[in-house]
This record gives C-alpha cells, structure tokens and sequence, in this order.
C-alpha cells in the first residue's frame, strides 16, 4: 500500500524559503508498506524497521518457479505504480489511482535463467 507522508524540512538555507519558483520546507513523499493480509490493518512488523533503511518498499523473496499476487492499495493523492525486479509480472508500471486496489500477478526466475555458477553452487 502506498501511504501519504508529510516531511518538514526546518533550515535557514535559501533553498527551502517559500517563493515564487520554491515549494518552501514542506515536501509529500509516498511510502511503500507490506501488510499481512489484503484489509491493509495490520502492518507487517519486519517493514516498518526497514523503513529507515533505503528500501523504497518491502522485500517479496520467492522460490523458483512460484506464483506470487500482490494486492497494492494505493492512499496517496495522485496515481502510482508498483515494479517487480528480476521476475515476470503482468500489470506492472500500470497506475493505480487514489483510492483503487489493483491485483499483479508475478512469477519468479525460472531454473533457466540463472547461470551455470548459480547451479552449481546449489
């Protein structure tokens, strides 16, 4: 799910003074979260405390050859999306609007994909 976060930048800096071509200290930013089940109460415990690291959203490990569905609810203000790194996936990079959930469906590597040094090590 992807949720609204305000973030107040406090600084003398000309750089953050409001004007005519500045936004001022105030800037939105949207925060990608896991939650166990798709009522999106409950949020996963393992997330929040990357929430602080540079992961942009949760971590989906798989195995090779599963079948994986995401549900993504998007709470922001404006449409997003959602990318899934090194798998196949339907639906991607199409924009969920405020408001909407959208089901991916994404598969994961097959054996095929991965190297011979991969293989071997296996």
């Amino acid at each position: 799910m992807v949720t609204r976060v305000f973030y107040f930048f406090y600084c003398t800096c000309i750089f953050v003074v409001k004007g005519v071509n500045r936004i001022g200290s105030r800037y939105k930013k949207v925060v990608y979260k896991e939650y166990t089940d798709d009522t999106f109460r409950t949020e996963c415990e393992m997330f929040s405390s990357l929430s602080l690291s540079l992961s942009v959203g949760p971590i989906i490990k798989a195995e090779v050859g599963e079948q994986i569905s995401i549900t993504f609810r998007n709470k922001a203000s404006r449409p997003y999306s959602i990318s899934a790194h090194g798998v196949q996936a339907s639906g991607t990079h199409i924009p969920v609007e405020p408001g909407e959930n959208k089901t991916l469906h994404v598969s994961s590597f097959t054996l095929s994909l991965l190297t011979k040094m991969d293989v071997k090590s296996q």
